[in-house]
């Protein structure tokens, strides 16, 4: 090779010498840089750290630049680091692009979970709580640190606490002021629970959340964290159809909790539970039930709980509706078994409808038509067997009863003129025509009276 080619290759290393800081790489300068960019995070001096960080990303793509010496995860860890800044500079959507970058680009990287955590905090504090709860439940997903998947089971759990249920057909879980439970302050065992419960509930999953609602109660609870774990059990329950655990769920409520200021939430949900297990089961006692639930919590801090007692008040009229049409289905059964003379039966069914309201006065009017009956056939039958003493005590039954009996007097008058009382007998005649004057039957008893005192 002639002098001259030896002189063009020296050249150009030469070259290539003085221009590779710019064409290569430097790994000390990319650290430098790094290093810098932390050191202005660190301080909170986010702009700063922005500016270092891209740079540094920006040389670690030249060639030769070894960032493993760096950080194995360098690349992702510089892009979750640019989100955090921005992040913390309000820039939020450039922040998601960052975390997302990091998510698809590395998923593998233990970046990746903070990104999924980050973006959580992003939607949360924008207050898009599903989209929040999808971030966590993936984080959650992506890592097996035990601390770290217990703070992020604290937010998810806070997040889903806001979530309702969609298509829901009830307007209590809208306005409900339940207390939520403080995260930091359950252990953790019960947290997961709880955590549990409340993702079944936002799920769908009623019946199943219901019981871990339940599982949560049961253990050693402040008292605004049992409120609310069967207050949720007591709703889940009733949007499974299970009206009677719901039901339960809301007593045992009230009955341990009812002093809190927001009980009447757990009266409405009982109202509605057993209003529920009234058109189910058509068991009108369920009716007379809403009606008590409701008239216990009337005139509790009215002005406070007014759009409440509305709710409940509506509930209750339609309860009212209902018991008062089945109430009086019973008695005219009562009546017509009444009329073909089967008293037991009209019994029962006066008596059935007592059991549920016992104030229902059309079922004590056929009891006392029965009872009035009852006497006066009584009577009847001791007339017919000459024992007129016994007939005048079953003749005055029926007149305690109905003093308007024309045929109590008229069979009294009868059974004292077999006993030739006749004072008596004329006596019990004349109240008896005093009732119907033109009774022909007691006009010609009132002279066989007369003719005998004759």
């Amino acid at each position: 090779m002639d002098t001259r080619i030896w002189g063009i290759i020296g050249g150009l290393a030469l070259v290539l010498v003085l221009l590779s800081p710019f064409v290569l790489g430097n790994t000390k300068k990319v650290e430098r840089l790094f290093e810098d960019a932390e050191g202005c995070y660190e301080r909170s001096e986010y702009a700063d750290a922005l500016e270092k960080y891209n740079k540094s990303l920006k040389e670690s793509k030249k060639h030769g630049v070894k960032t493993e010496t760096i950080d194995t995860d360098f690349t992702a860890r510089i892009n979750y680091r640019i989100g955090r800044c921005l992040k913390q500079l309000d820039r939020d959507n450039e922040a998601l692009e960052c975390y997302r970058l990091v998510i698809t680009g590395f998923p593998e990287s233990q970046y990746t979970t903070h990104s999924y955590v980050d973006s959580g905090d992003i939607y949360y504090d924008r207050g898009d709580y599903e989209a929040a709860s999808k971030e966590y439940k993936r984080a959650l997903e992506t890592t097996t640190d035990e601390e770290l998947n217990n703070q992020i089971h604290q937010r998810y759990q806070q997040t889903l606490m806001r979530i309702e249920p969609q298509n829901s057909t009830s307007s209590t879980e809208d306005d409900a002021s339940i207390p939520e439970p403080s995260a930091e302050e359950i252990d953790i065992p019960n947290f997961v629970v709880l955590t549990e419960a409340t993702y079944l509930r936002f799920e769908k999953h009623f019946e199943e959340a219901a019981t871990q609602y339940e599982t949560f109660a049961n253990t050693n609870l402040p008292v605004e964290d049992a409120v609310y774990a069967l207050y949720w059990a007591g709703r889940c329950y009733y949007k499974a159809n299970l009206f009677p655990q719901s039901v339960a769920a809301f007593k045992r409520l009230i009955n341990d909790y009812g002093y809190i200021p927001n009980a009447i939430e757990a009266y409405h949900g009982l109202a509605e539970a057993y209003y529920s297990c009234g058109e189910r089961e058509g068991e009108l006692s369920k009716y007379q039930l809403v009606i008590n639930t409701v008239e216990q919590y009337e005139g509790r801090n009215a002005a406070k709980v007014r759009a409440w007692l509305e709710r409940m008040n509506e509930i209750k009229q339609k309860a009212i509706e209902k018991l008062n049409d089945g109430l009086a289905a019973l008695v005219q059964q009562g009546l017509e078994h009444y009329r073909r003379c089967e008293l037991d039966a009209a019994t029962r069914k006066a008596e059935e409808a007592l059991e549920i309201n016992p104030n229902y006065s059309p079922a004590h009017e056929l009891l006392s038509k029965i009872k009035e009956k009852e006497h006066f056939e009584q009577g009847l039958r001791c007339l017919d067997q000459n024992g007129y003493n016994a007939a005048i005590v079953e003749f005055k039954k029926v007149l305690s009863i109905n003093p308007n009996s024309k045929g109590a007097h008229f069979n009294i008058g009868v059974a004292y003129f077999n006993l030739h009382n006749y004072t008596y007998a004329e006596n019990a005649i004349h109240d008896a025509l005093a009732i119907d004057p033109e009774c022909e039957e007691a006009r010609r008893l009132l002279s066989e009276i007369h003719e005998s005192q004759d």
